[in-house]
């Protein structure tokens, strides 16, 4: 979990320590602040640096406070914390190696670092070794009477299973159902003429079909709803994510008619959901 001490980035810890909670797993809180400029004399510190080191371990130790009470709404668990100097995104991404998932928030207003979707959140999403949650200030924490499903992406590609095996078992630790939603036949008019419409649909519900082929099996306690849907792939994620509590896509894919290419739909949707979204590797 990476922080940066302002009250949005509070809300990704919040939703990372109850997510660690549900998976019954410890959280590491990280803060990162950017290095200085490298200097030639052996000067001490200055004012203004022990100032940053002070504001830096109030809020580590706020983050570490909000995410134990977090998690204990699910149950308690180990909670480490840590404040290194480096760069912000090259220090995330290091950590993501052994991670199970990292957690960031779209924006920060910390004066020690802030964190810009744009920048060090879209780096860690597209280079993260791990999935990465990237967390709105709006998102909703984790409720147990609540029964807002988790969504996934499905485009048809071979990458796309690791993102449907983080949406169902996320929707089975919550206790609601799972919505897979494929999209199709978002064409210009001019290219849409002598498509067989029905003929195509038929082949998109045997691609969605195939790709969820099993895990109902594996997952028998969760209910997975299927969608497909003509539409154009981040419209309709977008849309239905209003109505769930997680947004789950893949980091790239193959599909030819709803590819969820990092860079286009993914990152698009990193910018407009006001879900938790994850970019599962």
């Amino acid at each position: 979990m990476g922080t940066d001490g302002s009250a949005e980035s509070i809300v990704a810890v919040r939703w990372a320590a109850q997510t660690a909670a549900l998976h019954d797993a410890p959280l590491h809180i990280q803060l990162v602040m950017e290095s200085p400029p490298a200097s030639d004399t052996d000067d001490p510190p200055r004012p203004a640096a022990l100032l940053r080191v002070h504001e830096a371990d109030e809020a580590i130790e706020r983050a570490a406070k909000a995410a134990e009470a977090a998690a204990d709404v699910v149950r308690g668990i180990a909670i480490g914390t840590e404040i290194r100097t480096a760069h912000v995104a090259t220090a995330l991404i290091e950590r993501s190696r052994s991670a199970t998932m990292l957690v960031v928030g779209t924006r920060g207003l910390g004066r020690i670092r802030r964190v810009l979707l744009g920048s060090v959140s879209t780096a860690v999403a597209r280079d993260a070794d791990c999935p990465v949650a990237v967390v709105p200030a709006e998102a909703p924490l984790w409720d147990r009477a609540g029964t807002h499903p988790v969504i996934v992406g499905v485009d048809g590609s071979t990458a796309e299973q690791a993102a449907i095996e983080v949406a169902v078992t996320e929707a089975s630790l919550r206790g609601v159902e799972l919505i897979a939603v494929h999209t199709w036949g978002a064409v210009e008019p001019p290219a849409a003429a002598g498509i067989d419409w029905t003929a195509l649909r038929r082949t998109e519900e045997a691609v969605l079909a195939t790709s969820l082929a099993g895990w109902q099996e594996r997952y028998p306690d969760v209910v997975i709803q299927r969608e497909v849907v003509r539409d154009r792939p981040q419209r309709r994620l977008l849309d239905r994510s209003r109505d769930g509590q997680l947004l789950v896509v893949g980091n790239r894919g193959r599909g030819v008619l709803g590819r969820l290419l990092f860079g286009s739909v993914s990152e698009a949707l990193l910018r407009s959901v006001d879900r938790a979204i994850v970019i599962a590797r």
